[in-house]
């Protein structure tokens, strides 16, 4: 079953991290499960920094950051999806075009059911004929992987009138039917506060 958190679980969340932080007060400096010390220049002293990544000790550098603001600045423009959307469910068999990669903003993406892939269709200007292609410029960071639907991974149908859920099973996509899918609990969040 799918799980993902919901606006509420998120403010609950939120509430959770800001009344743990509250907790960490001055009393608790340089004590196990407290805050951390600073040096006489008013910096945390580098023995009590966690490691910054699997192969770095301290603090995020500089080059880490950037990475982080892009990816916050590109989260607020709209950029990064949580959930990838394919604008038409096409029962149609087609001929797929391999060896051009067009950018995905000339065109919409297409779930071939009876290939299983999701494909990005372009409609040439001028004849109207459709074109199919297997693979695309962003269609990895679109959410669509390498064209098959990863099992667990939600897809949704874009449709003005009534937008429908799918579920990937790893080679196809279903609808999302009631109880395949339900927002984590406020109680599962506060279970990952308790030591």
């Amino acid at each position: 079953m799918a799980k993902f958190v919901g606006e509420n679980g998120l403010r609950h969340y939120t509430t959770k991290v800001k009344a743990l932080i509250n907790t960490k007060t001055i009393d608790r400096e340089g004590v196990a499960n407290g805050v951390a010390m600073l040096d006489g220049n008013t910096k945390i002293r580098d023995n009590q920094l966690w490691d910054a990544t699997e192969s770095k000790h301290g603090l995020m550098t500089s080059e880490d950051k950037k990475t982080c603001n892009e990816l916050k600045q590109a989260n607020e423009s709209g950029a990064l999806v949580d959930v990838p959307i394919f604008e038409e469910y096409n029962n149609d068999s087609v001929t797929l075009t391999e060896n051009v990669t067009p950018s995905s903003e000339s065109g919409f993406v297409v779930f071939l059911s009876k290939m299983n892939r999701f494909v990005l269709c372009i409609i040439e200007s001028g004849t109207g004929t459709r074109k199919y292609y297997k693979s695309w410029k962003e269609m990895r960071k679109e959410g669509f992987g390498n064209g098959t639907p990863e099992s667990g991974s939600l897809y949704s149908l874009k449709d003005n009138s009534k937008p429908m859920l799918y579920i990937g099973n790893g080679t196809t996509i279903t609808p999302v039917t009631q109880g395949a899918i339900e927002s984590i609990s406020n109680g599962e969040i506060d279970l990952l506060f308790v030591k």
